[in-house]
């Protein structure tokens, strides 16, 4: 019974309307998580933050869509699209081997400029 009302939550996350920008699946006192959110700060990129130790549905939503391969913090989410953890993000971020179409900080906050 509880796993079916987590999982209904995990959908609801996953049905809005408008999801977030950017999503970072993250805990306290982790220092990847610290550094990738700070960095998206900088950068002046909104995000939302999920606590996974406080909020089992986020844990749950995290796992779902990272297909159970992710089981450390942070996992970061951009349009929906899971990106990695911080060493993921910030070698996309600055033109690394696996450039998206936002290969730059600058390209990924040209790319959604309509929702910042």
């Amino acid at each position: 019974r509880n796993m079916f009302a987590l999982f209904v939550v995990s959908l609801a996350y996953n049905l809005k309307a408008r999801p977030p920008l950017v999503e970072v699946f993250s805990m306290p006192n982790c220092k990847h998580c610290d550094v990738a959110k700070v960095y998206l700060e900088d950068s002046g990129i909104k995000f939302v933050e999920f606590d996974v130790s406080k909020d089992r549905a986020a844990k749950i939503d995290m796992l779902l869509r990272t297909g159970g391969t992710a089981r450390t913090v942070p996992q970061i989410f951009i349009g929906g699209e899971h990106v990695g953890g911080c060493s993921e993000m910030l070698r996309e971020a600055k033109g690394g081997k696996q450039q998206r179409d936002f290969g730059t900080i600058d390209g990924l906050a040209a790319r959604f400029a309509m929702i910042l």
